[in-house]
Formats: structure tokens, sequence, C-alpha cells
């Protein structure tokens, strides 16, 4: 009776430990795929960004199409505040409720503080109107998103890859 008492009591700690894993594998991929949604978005809106400026370089040399250049920086400008937009509200918004604990409900856990400023700039505007964002991110790094809780670690990074853009992998935990 009394080992069918302790592999009880082994089996419901060892459950404990699964679940609480569980629960820091989740909210880790919840949030690093939020950091490559935002990652990949500021590149679709980049392509956007440098379709529009081919478009005013093309009308600026055919008098015939030179009256819309107006209206195409006009769109430019749009693609840059959502741009903007994703970099100065809703990304530093999605790290403050993570390095506060608010995603997946991670209070009790000790999360690894993200970058409120993703490594991103943009050159001066030329004449042609504001540039395309240029990452300081190289192909191969990229930024890293962990939890821990008791001797519960989960890490995981976005990394800038050269065919896909941007892509989600499990790394082993640094810093804890």
């Amino acid at each position: 009776m009394s080992a069918g008492a302790g592999l009880v009591q082994y089996t419901r700690a060892f459950r404990s430990l699964v679940e609480a894993q569980l629960k820091l594998d989740s909210c880790v991929a919840q949030m690093s795929r939020k950091l490559k949604v935002t990652c990949l978005e500021l590149d679709r809106l980049n392509e956007e960004v440098e379709g529009i400026r081919v478009a005013i370089a093309e009308a600026g040399r055919d008098p015939l199409k030179s009256s819309g250049i107006p209206r195409m920086q006009e769109g430019l400008t749009a693609v840059v505040a959502k741009q903007d937009t994703r970099l100065g509200v809703q990304w530093p918004s999605e790290v403050r409720n993570w390095n506060l604990g608010k995603v997946c409900d991670l209070k009790s856990a000790q999360v690894g503080q993200l970058p409120l400023n993703l490594p991103v700039f943009r050159p001066p505007p030329d004449l042609l109107g504001p540039q395309p964002l240029h990452w300081k991110v190289q192909f191969g790094k990229g930024v890293a998103v962990y939890a821990k809780r008791g001797s519960r670690v989960a890490s995981a990074e976005v990394v800038r890859d050269q065919k896909s853009g941007w892509q989600n992998q499990w790394r082993a935990p640094i810093g804890f």
C-alpha cells in the first residue's frame, strides 16, 4: 500500500512539472509568434514602401504620369505611418504585457525582457520621400523570448532568415 501511495505522489508531482513546462512552452511560443508576425508585417510593409518609391521614380521620368505623384506620396506616407504605429504603439504594448507577466498569466514567472524597440532604423527621407526600414539584425541572428517558473524554463528565438524572412525556433535557455 505504501509503495502504491508513493507512486501516486510521484505521478502527481511529475504531472505538475509537465503541466508547468507545457504552460511555459505555450506562452513562449505565443509571444515568439507575435514577434514573428510583427517582423513579417514590417517586411511586407517595407515591400510596399519600396514599390511605391519605384512608382514615384518612374512617374517622375514620364510627364504624363507625374500628375499622380502627390497621390503616390500620400500612399507612401500612409504605409510608413502603419510601420511607425506597429513599431511605436502596437509592439511596445505587447512587450509591456509580456514584461509584466500579463501574457498567459505568467505573473509568478520570471520572463526575459523583450526589447521595447525592435532592431530597425529608417534612413532620412530623400527626394522620393520616406525610405524603407533597415534591420540591424544580421541573417541567422534574432531576438530571444524566454520564461522561467521554478526549475522549468522555456526559450525560443525569432531568427532572421534569408529565404523565408523570419523563423521561430526553440533554443537552449540562456541567462538563467
